[in-house]
């Protein structure tokens, strides 16, 4: 019985360190992709063509659905209209609208296919002697390949314009008592966006109510 609760804490330390290592990964890829602009455009482009590639090989061998790769592939061609301004991406532009809206449309179609096919109970056929009964190894291949490699990496490189136009805040230098060298290396950091800006506020709420050296000495 004690070991059943030592197994439910040891889960728990588990999940937290699986989440630290997560964001700590995330934190690296966005540092990678503001410093490698260009390299990161290049790896976004071949990531859009790899998922043409799957959605046109599940289409011709697995029977796919017309609409979903119709809907798949325009998906993708609006995520390539927005390579032509990166590393700037623009949440309120028309590509990035039209792209989320297809993604949504794209999730559920996917779900709505995956779901008829996998829940069924008489044999489908998608072709002449294939079984379109998935496995959930596959289904989460095509999601992770299909619909979420590219999104997710649109996602990781928001804050990538940072590093090459960087603004800084204005106005004079406020010392703050416990927290006057976070505050001042602070201010003459540049402004981010996306991922990073999440991370860098998440790093200045924590220092600021951990006591530093400064404020135990005075």
């Amino acid at each position: 019985m004690f070991l059943h609760w030592v197994s439910w804490i040891a889960v728990v330390f588990e999940f937290i360190f699986a989440v630290v290592a997560v964001a700590s990964g995330l934190y690296y890829l966005a540092e990678l992709v503001e410093e490698y602009s260009v390299i990161a455009k290049k790896v976004l482009h071949v990531m859009i063509w790899a998922s043409v590639i799957v959605h046109l090989g599940v289409w011709l061998f697995d029977g796919f659905p017309t609409i979903l790769i119709l809907v798949g592939i325009a998906t993708q061609l609006a995520y390539s209209i927005l390579l032509g301004t990166f590393p700037f991406i623009s949440i309120t532009s028309p590509a990035f609208l039209l792209g989320c809206g297809l993604l949504l449309l794209h999730h559920y179609l996917t779900f709505q296919y995956f779901t008829e096919h996998m829940y069924s109970f008489q044999e489908v056929y998608c072709v002449p002697k294939v079984p379109c009964i998935y496995l959930y190894a596959q289904v989460f291949a095509f999601f992770v390949l299909g619909l979420w490699m590219v999104p997710f990496a649109f996602f990781v490189s928001l804050s990538a314009g940072d590093n090459v136009l960087p603004t800084y805040s204005s106005g004079p230098l406020q010392p703050s008592y416990g927290s006057a060298t976070a505050s001042v290396e602070q201010q003459r950091r540049p402004r981010r966006s996306g991922l990073l800006s999440f991370f860098d506020w998440m790093a200045t709420s924590i220092t600021a109510h951990v006591p530093s050296r400064t404020s135990k000495s005075l």
